[in-house]
């Protein structure tokens, strides 16, 4: 797409029963279709076929509060996270979702856990306190791997993303807090790295691109922060770029696979289109009437979004080959 061409229309629009688009997540190969999971904010969740258009799966919990998180973990299983604190994995067949098993976490907020791995070595991160703590453990055993709290009152916790260094693989966690402050957390020693205060309320919405070593977060007002992340000892984080979109409030960022764009979900009903290298405005896409929940990009770098109104629509935008 070039840049001065008028943004175009979605490639196709799926509408939910279920209230709000709370969550949604590439489940990649399902049988024989590429499916995307959806969570909405009355606990439904779905497995949506993105060639037919249509739901293959319905199923609910015992939770009506808004699914915070629904990813694929293995194979035919898949965690889901609701708004109770009620963490689920799911084995799905072809006729029924069967919880085969769960546990509580405290949750008071709606920051959604973080998974990371694969097998054996699959870790999920979630609040576990009101005091702003963070509890890492294995999904396999449920062992432990960490908790870690900051001294200062921060808040609570309201976005949390887990990852690897890509030359180390020592274990990091970047998350942001009620008060805007963004914090660098080295797991292997459970102490804070560094931290930075990004925003004068509460982080709204974060995404990482570990590759490049680079953080993105939003908040209520109408600033989108890239700030610079790394593991290297003696580097601390710093905004690396500010920019103030016209409408205020922002509820989701997401970084492409392939590190050229980040789409941003307003409270405006628009989702915007930048540059991931300086954050060079691109375009503004107009379908939906209420907030953008969630944004996710498929493997092949459909960009899929979820609304408050209830929709789900799917772009297909700087995409050429």
């Amino acid at each position: 797409m070039n840049s001065s061409r008028k943004p175009p229309d979605p490639e196709f629009v799926m509408r939910t029963k279920s209230g709000s688009v709370t969550c949604i997540s590439d489940g990649g190969v399902w049988g024989s279709s590429h499916v995307i999971f959806v969570g909405s904010s009355d606990g439904t969740m779905s497995i949506w076929d993105l060639e037919s258009k249509r739901p293959i799966k319905v199923f609910s919990g015992d939770s009506k509060k808004n699914i915070l998180q629904l990813r694929r973990i293995w194979g035919s299983k898949i965690l889901s996270h609701d708004r109770d604190g009620g963490i689920v994995i799911w084995n799905l067949n072809e006729s029924d979702a069967v919880k085969e098993s769960e546990f509580t976490v405290y949750q008071y907020g709606f920051c959604p856990a973080d998974i990371i791995g694969q097998d054996d070595e699959t870790l999920i991160a979630y609040p576990s306190n009101a005091d702003s703590q963070l509890e890492v453990i294995n999904l396999k055993d449920k062992n432990i791997i960490c908790q870690v709290k900051p001294a200062e009152k921060l808040g609570m916790l309201m976005q949390v993303k887990l990852f690897r260094d890509e030359q180390t693989k020592q274990l990091f966690s970047i998350i942001g807090y009620e008060d805007g402050t963004v914090a660098l957390w080295d797991l292997g020693k459970c102490k804070i790295k560094s931290r930075i205060k990004a925003h004068t309320e509460a982080v709204m919405c974060m995404d990482i691109d570990s590759k490049c070593s680079k953080a993105v977060v939003g908040s209520a007002d109408n600033r989108i922060i890239q700030i610079a992340i790394s593991a290297a000892p003696d580097e601390e984080m710093k905004i690396i770029k500010e920019l103030e979109i016209k409408s205020q409030g922002l509820s989701s960022l997401r970084v492409r696979n392939d590190c050229k764009i980040v789409a941003a979900g307003c409270w405006d009903g628009r989702i915007r289109i930048f540059g991931w290298k300086k954050l060079k405005p691109l375009a503004i896409l107009q379908f939906h009437s209420e907030t953008i929940n969630c944004i996710e990009f498929t493997r092949e770098n459909r960009l899929v979004c979820g609304s408050k109104d209830g929709k789900i629509s799917i772009w297909n935008i700087y995409n050429e080959t």
